[in-house]
C-alpha cells in the first residue's frame, strides 16, 4: 500500500538532508585542519623530508601548528618562510627557552635546532603573513658545512671591476684567511664572514698585480680560503681540512679613473664648492673624470651622471635628483657641465633648506672591451662619487638711476646709472638698450656707456649712458636698461637695471656721435632728478651717493 505523502513528511525530507550536508561540511572542515595544521589537535607531522605548504587563502592571520618526534640525537633543520617558535609541550602553553636558530642563508630561510632521541618538538607560527614551502630535514650527529652557491661561478672570466667573490654556505661560518694566487705569486686578500656568506675582497690585488705586469689575459686566477668553521664552533669546520679553492680566468686590464679636475681632489685645479649657480665664463662649472683608456658610449654600457641633494628619509619631498648629460673629450675623459640650471634649495626641494652638501655620482663606466671600469671603492663597479659643500649664490643688486625712472627725457643729454652689487660676483653685460616707440612700431638703440668705481663705495659703479638721437612718437615711453645681462644668482633682477622716461617732443634734444664726446658734458639735477640746467663748468659734490652738480 502506498504511503500518503503529508506536508510534515516533506519536512522531515528536508532536515534530512540538511544534517547530511551539515555533516559533510564537518567532515571535510576536519579534514581541511588536519592536512594544513591549523588545530593543536591536528598539527603537521614533521618528519625527514617532509614539505607543506602556507598559503594566502589557507593561512592567512591564523596560527599553523607542527610537531616532531626525533629518532635519534641530532639536527632539525626547517626550511620556512614563517618563523615557527618552539613550545615544551602539546598545550602550545610555554614557550621553550631554546629557540631555533637561524642558518645564516636569506634565501631561503632555514632555521636549525638540536634534537634529543625519543624527544617531542612542538612548533607553532602565530599569525601567518609570509607564504610558501617548508620543509623539514633531519640529520643524525651535526648538520656538515655545505657549500650552497659562489658568485661568479667559478670557471669564468673574472672581470677586476667586479672581483668580489660571494660564497653561500649551509650554515653560519667564520673563516680565517684568504689567499690570491696568480702568475706564481700568492698574495693575502681580505676575507669576512657574515652569517652564512663569506665575501673576498680581491680587486685592488689584483688591479697592482695587473699594474706590475703580473697579470695577463688567460691566466689562471685561484683563490684559496682557510680556517672554514662553523660560527661559534671551531671544532665543525669546512670538509676535510677547512679550505677551499675556487679557480677563474683573468682577462684583460681594466680601464682605470686617474684624475679629475674641478673637485675637491682635482688637478690642476681643486675644487671644493658647488655653486647654485653658474655664469658662462665659469670654467669651474666642468668637472671631467680622465681613466687610462677607451670609454664606452653606448647601449647598456653608456656612462651616465646623477646629482643629488637632500634627504630621502626626510617626511616629504626633500630629495633632489638631477640626471646630467656627459660629454665624451678624447676618447678617455667624461665631462659634466654645471651651467644653465638654477639649483636653489627651493628649486630642488620646494623648500630652502640648506643640506650643507650636494653629491656628483657617475656610474656605469666600462672600457671600450666591456669591463666595467676600476674603482677602488669597496661594492663600487664602475662608479665614482664627488662630494662637494653646497652654497647659494648670495647676490644682493641695487640702483638708483639719474633722471630718476619716470622723468621725462626731452632735454636729457645722458643718464647715470649707479650700481652696487654685494655679495658673490658682479652682473655681467655688453651695453644699454634705448627702446622706444617709433610710427606704432618697437625699436631699439644699442649705446655703449662709461663705466667708473663709485670713489665711496668698493662694491658700487656709475654708469655713465649718453642719450643717443632718436625719434619717436610724441609722449611716448623709452626704456633704458642694461643689454643682455648675465647675473651671479641666476636669478632675473631686471627691474634693478631698468628705468622708463617718457619722451614728449617724440626725439631727443640733440644727436651725440659718441660716449666719449660727452665726457666734459655735465648735467645738474635737483635732490628729486629733475634737469635744471646743462654747461661746461659745474662743481660736483656726492650727495646719496649720486654726483650732484652745481653751476658756476
Amino acid at each position: 500500500m502506498k504511503q500518503a505523502i503529508t506536508p510534515f513528511t516533506h519536512v522531515i525530507e528536508r532536515m534530512k538532508r540538511l544534517l547530511l550536508i551539515v555533516f559533510s561540511i564537518i567532515s571535510v572542515t576536519l579534514s581541511a585542519s588536519a592536512a594544513d595544521g591549523l588545530s593543536a589537535d591536528t598539527p603537521w607531522i614533521l618528519t625527514d623530508g617532509a614539505t607543506f605548504e602556507l598559503t594566502q587563502q589557507t593561512h592567512a592571520f591564523k596560527s599553523v601548528y607542527a610537531v616532531f618526534t626525533a629518532p635519534s640525537d641530532g639536527t632539525l633543520s626547517l626550511t620556512t618562510p614563517e618563523v615557527f617558535d618552539l613550545y615544551t609541550d602539546g598545550s602550545y602553553s610555554t614557550q621553550s627557552p631554546v629557540q631555533p636558530e637561524w642558518n645564516g642563508n636569506y634565501s631561503p630561510r632555514a632555521y636549525d635546532l638540536t634534537v634529543t632521541a625519543g624527544t617531542t618538538y612542538y612548533f607553532l607560527a602565530k599569525f601567518v603573513m609570509n607564504y610558501g614551502t617548508v620543509s623539514a630535514k633531519f640529520t643524525a650527529g651535526t648538520v656538515p658545512i655545505t657549500l650552497v652557491s659562489i658568485s661568479p661561478a667559478q670557471g669564468n672570466v673574472l672581470e677586476v671591476g667586479s672581483a668580489n667573490i660571494s660564497l653561500l654556505f649551509s650554515k653560519k661560518v667564520a673563516v680565517g684567511g684568504a689567499q690570491l694566487i696568480v702568475g706564481g705569486q700568492t698574495v693575502d686578500v681580505v676575507a669576512t664572514s657574515n652569517n652564512a656568506y663569506i665575501q673576498v675582497e680581491i680587486k685592488s690585488a689584483m688591479m697592482s698585480l695587473y699594474n706590475k705586469g703580473v697579470v695577463n689575459k688567460g691566466m689562471n686566477i685561484a683563490i684559496r680560503l682557510t680556517g672554514i668553521h662553523a660560527d661559534g664552533d671551531e671544532s665543525c669546520i669546512y670538509g676535510d681540512n677547512g679550505e677551499l679553492t675556487i679557480n677563474y680566468t683573468a682577462t684583460n686590464k681594466p680601464i682605470e679613473l686617474i684624475s679629475t679636475n674641478n673637485t675637491p681632489t682635482g688637478t690642476p685645479n681643486a675644487v671644493n664648492t658647488f655653486y647654485s649657480w653658474y655664469m658662462a665664463d665659469n670654467e669651474q662649472a666642468q668637472v671631467t673624470f680622465t681613466f687610462d683608456g677607451e670609454i664606452a658610449t653606448s647601449g647598456s654600457n653608456a656612462p651616465m651622471a646623477t646629482l643629488s641633494y637632500g634627504s630621502a628619509e626626510m617626511e616629504g619631498n626633500y630629495y633632489y635628483s638631477e640626471k646630467l648629460p656627459l660629454i665624451l673629450i678624447d676618447k678617455n675623459t667624461l665631462a659634466v657641465d654645471f651651467r644653465g640650471v638654477l639649483r636653489r634649495p627651493v628649486d630642488m626641494i620646494g623648500d630652502d633648506i640648506n643640506f650643507g652638501v650636494i653629491q656628483l655620482i657617475l656610474n656605469n663606466v666600462h672600457g671600450a672591451d666591456g669591463q666595467s671600469a676600476y674603482s677602488s671603492v669597496s661594492g663600487a663597479i664602475g662608479s665614482y662619487g664627488v662630494e662637494f659643500t653646497y652654497q647659494p649664490v648670495n647676490y644682493r643688486p641695487s640702483s638708483e638711476f639719474t633722471p630718476r625712472s619716470g622723468a621725462e627725457l626731452d632735454n636729457v643729454r645722458s643718464i647715470e646709472l649707479w650700481l652696487s652689487e654685494e655679495g658673490d660676483g658682479v652682473c655681467h653685460f655688453d651695453g644699454v638698450w634705448v627702446k622706444f616707440i617709433k610710427n606704432g612700431v618697437a625699436d631699439s638703440v644699442k649705446v655703449t656707456p662709461t663705466i667708473e668705481t663709485d670713489p665711496e663705495d668698493a662694491n658700487a659703479k656709475i654708469l655713465t649712458i649718453a642719450v643717443p638721437y632718436i625719434e619717436a612718437d610724441a609722449n611716448s615711453e623709452v626704456t633704458v636698461s642694461l643689454a643682455n645681462v648675465l647675473t651671479p644668482d641666476g636669478v632675473d633682477h631686471s627691474a634693478i637695471y631698468t628705468a622708463t622716461y617718457k619722451l614728449v617732443s617724440g626725439a631727443t634734444s640733440i644727436k651725440q656721435p659718441s660716449i666719449s664726446g660727452m665726457k666734459n658734458e655735465s648735467k645738474a639735477y635737483t635732490i628729486d632728478g629733475r634737469l635744471i640746467n646743462q654747461s661746461s663748468n659745474h662743481r660736483g659734490l656726492i650727495i646719496n651717493k649720486k654726483k650732484m652738480l652745481k653751476s658756476e
